[in-house]
């Protein structure tokens, strides 16, 4: 009996651990379908993976996340309100989702409902946990489609004044710098960010196993080259403002392609400073 017992311990076992590759399968093959732009078979499989999330509870907010922006990325009215219920529906049963409140944000600008933005920016505002810094980025960007760049440089100061050792949020202050054409505080803020990726780079090998999260956002080769691009284009702008040269530009934009060959923004940011400069 007791070996009966162990048999069918051992069956429930290998059933789950089945369960859970096939959750993961169908969902990596929605995602590569995604990405392929072959929208309506990756609907199918984000719906099959949804039917298979009893193998992976904790990953169905994540999933209704996806499956949402595959809906928004149709593009037809009816997916797009599909999108929107399927969303809000989630969120009742994981109101501190922050991956989902920041969907639903971005749903509200884009069909520019003030009472969904209001709603999820209250939302936000009780979240406990913001690792990415997604609430400074979705209220600067509010400010961006509200034509007022100030304000959205003030909520990126805000933010740094509470976490200056992220260097995320420093370039996130540079781009507002740039576009209230600050350009030597823009440059600044540039250098601020590239030092901390770099110090952040430097201790890297004596990283505990939980390192800080401000350390994680600023050890990134994409914080590294946007920081460089955003530097090169202030200087630019600047030595164009003053009549200077612009070596210091120049250097920025050449580094920032020597960090990543392979990013086009660095190499557009190099054509245009040498452009400027001849």
């Amino acid at each position: 009996a007791l070996l009966r017992s162990d048999d069918g311990g051992i069956e429930r076992q290998l059933g789950a651990e089945l369960a859970l590759q096939q959750f993961y399968c169908t969902l990596g093959h929605g995602l590569a379908l995604f990405f392929a732009g072959q929208l309506e078979e990756s609907l199918g499989r984000f719906e099959q993976v949804l039917a298979l999330a009893d193998a992976a509870p904790e990953q169905r907010p994540h999933i209704a996340v996806m499956l949402a922006q595959v809906l928004w990325a149709l593009g037809s009215e009816d997916h797009r309100a599909l999108a929107r219920q399927h969303l809000l529906e989630a969120m009742a049963e994981h109101p501190a989702f922050l991956p989902g409140l920041a969907t639903l944000f971005a749903i509200g600008l884009l069909q520019d409902d003030g009472e969904l933005v209001g709603a999820v920016r209250a939302e936000l505002a009780s979240v406990p946990s913001d690792p990415q810094r997604c609430v400074p980025r979705l209220e600067s960007y509010l400010a961006v489609l509200r034509d007022d760049p100030a304000a959205g440089r003030r909520t990126a100061a805000n933010a740094l004044h509470r976490e200056p050792e992220d260097a995320s949020l420093w370039l996130l202050l540079a781009d507002f710098d740039a576009l209230c054409h600050q350009h030597a505080g823009a440059a600044r803020a540039a250098a601020a960010a590239l030092r901390l990726f770099r110090q952040a780079m430097c201790v890297r090998q004596a990283w505990s196993a939980a390192p800080p999260q401000a350390l994680l956002n600023s050890a990134t080769l994409r914080l590294a080259t946007a920081a460089l691009t955003v530097e090169s284009r202030a200087l630019a702008a600047d030595a164009a403002a003053s009549g200077s040269g612009c070596g210091a530009a120049m250097f920025a934009a050449k580094r920032a392609v020597m960090y990543g060959p392979w990013m086009e923004d660095t190499w557009a940011c190099l054509a245009k400073v040498h452009g400027d400069g001849h």
